[in-house]
């Protein structure tokens, strides 16, 4: 190892130290939040299921203010289903260990993405510190969101080539899902449908599980319940879509009441239009994965946590491959990660401001604007691979034949 590299050696691990230092003075600032609050932790809902209590019917009755650290249920039955063990112990354990849960899922996660990716382990230890240090994944810690458990089942989704694998990660990810649209209609379009039929099952199965732990509650009232609550109890997204035109309408024409009907309607066409698109493209996994948790954030309603996705487009930058276009992503990505204070939270159920109006609609400009470079990029980066493997695969073909014919 020559002078130069050895130095280059030393600087490499002077900044991992220095971003580890500061990921763990994220961290505590993260856990001690979970510890203090977890507000949006379904621990609760949880506890309702298992005494026989619909957590959702609740919601509409507006009991959930007299339940103690009740959340808004707009999840499916199966994360219910799932929590019932940590239903059993108090809140204050409950989400404790949960908070040492989602940390470690993200350190299995990076694991995934290391290996999809083909990343050296200094850049995805930097990676991971990274994700620590974000915003987004300290919002997540501080409020027991759902959103590593959903990352992490869908890189298994596209990290294994095992079908009932990916048919039960992809399953169990239905309960945050929000990230759904995009993915189904991808793998629909690739004709996946061993896959989407074991994924339909998991759903399913925890569907008449939870109207067994309710007794009379009608199985189709029930079905729908989840999305009946996420219409009037989930907060506006951060720089998506639907929150923009939900926005838009509400500020413009606040007597038209069909705004937020409207504003679903057109993020789901788009995510089943971006899903059809992306099927149609012969790319490797790393890049669907990519595009699809870019094009679920841009399409269907999330707020700050949910941008812990971003991990994946910086891990395709990060990679060899994704080389040309670190100059643009990266810059875009630290903006929704360490620049919230950009992306106020809106109103719920109230009109917005012109602020708040212009502050969404740019957010999802930002937000369009990624999307759109790194489809572009990223389908050109793919389409001069596949085109080399070809030619490699032509030359060995060709040197084979001419062996044989000596």
């Amino acid at each position: 190892m020559t002078t130069l590299e050895t130095q280059l050696h030393r600087f490499r691990w002077i900044i991992l130290t220095l971003l580890a230092i500061a990921a763990a003075a994220s961290l505590f600032v993260g856990i001690r939040g979970a510890i203090a609050s977890s507000k949006d932790f379904q621990w609760a809902g949880s506890v309702l299921l298992r005494a026989g209590i619909d957590p959702w019917q609740q919601t509409f009755a507006g009991n959930g203010s007299g339940i103690a650290h009740f959340s808004p249920p707009n999840y499916l039955h199966e994360l219910y289903i799932v929590l019932l063990p940590l239903s059993l112990l108090t809140f204050q354990h409950a989400a404790e260990i949960w908070c040492c849960i989602t940390i470690l899922l993200s350190i299995g996660t990076m694991l995934l993405l290391k290996k999809l990716f083909d990343l050296p382990t200094p850049t995805t230890l930097g990676l991971l510190f990274l994700l620590w240090m974000s915003t987004p994944f300290r919002t997540t810690l501080q409020v027991g969101q759902m959103g590593m458990m959903e990352m992490f089942l869908l890189s298994v989704v596209f990290c294994t080539t095992n079908s009932t694998l990916r048919g039960l990660a992809l399953g169990f990810s239905f309960s945050k899902y929000s990230f759904a649209p995009v993915v189904v209609s991808f793998l629909w379009f690739k004709r996946n449908i061993r896959t989407l039929t074991i994924a339909a099952c998991v759903p399913l199965f925890a569907l008449v599980m939870a109207w067994g732990l309710l007794g009379s509650r009608p199985l189709t009232t029930l079905a729908v319940e989840p999305f009946a609550v996420s219409r009037i109890r989930v907060w506006p997204g951060m720089a998506d879509l639907m929150t923009a035109i939900e926005a838009t309408f509400a500020h413009l024409v606040p007597h038209f009441t069909r705004g937020k009907t409207l504003a679903y309607i057109i993020g789901l066409i788009a995510s089943g239009c971006y899903g059809y698109f992306l099927s149609r493209r012969r790319i490797t996994n790393a890049a669907q994965l990519t595009l699809i948790a870019v094009a679920s954030l841009f399409t269907v309603k999330h707020l700050m946590y949910d941008y812990i996705f971003l991990v994946i487009p910086l891990c395709y930058a990060l990679s060899e491959r994704g080389r040309a276009l670190r100059n643009i992503a990266v810059p875009l990505i630290f903006v929704f990660w360490f620049m919230d204070k950009l992306f106020p939270l809106l109103p719920l159920n109230a009109t917005p401001t012109t602020a708040q109006w212009l502050t969404s609609v740019a957010g999802c400009i930002m937000l369009g604007t990624l999307l759109t470079y790194l489809t572009w990029s990223i389908l050109r980066i793919e389409r001069a691979f596949f085109a080399s493997r070809t030619r490699a695969e032509k030359r060995a073909a060709i040197h084979a034949e001419a062996l044989s014919a000596a």
